[in-house]
């Protein structure tokens, strides 16, 4: 359960994961390579 868990730690988590995977995503596949990928995620 995540009752020990207070809510903001699980958004701030979730922002930090989302940020590393767009910033990873943004290294291994160049904006310029997929302008429709990039645009609509």
């Amino acid at each position: 359960t995540w009752s020990g868990v207070p809510v903001i730690y699980l958004a701030a988590a979730g922002l930090v994961a989302m940020a590393l995977l767009l910033t990873w995503r943004l290294k291994k596949w160049p904006p310029s390579a997929l302008p429709e990928a990039a645009s609509s995620s």
